[in-house]
């Protein structure tokens, strides 16, 4: 490397990974207890990661990259 400019930065950036896969419970059933899909093509999971951007001083929080892998 042979010059890297400094950088000012005003907040938190959060990596997070978690491990997900399919249910057969729809979006708006979030007071079911959902089991993974019984079909196991439909089970397998997925390992996601998202970079997450949050000032909270401003009340801001998003979502500034997301990939998921089987």
């Amino acid at each position: 490397m042979h010059h890297s400019p400094p950088q000012v930065v005003s907040g938190m950036k959060y990596v997070i990974t978690v491990e997900m896969a399919r249910t057969s419970c729809r979006k708006g059933d979030v007071e079911k207890v959902c089991t993974v899909h019984e079909d196991p093509q439909l089970a397998a999971p997925y390992l996601c990661t998202f970079h997450v951007w949050s000032q909270p001083w401003l009340n801001e929080i998003s979502v500034t990259k997301q990939e998921c892998h089987h």
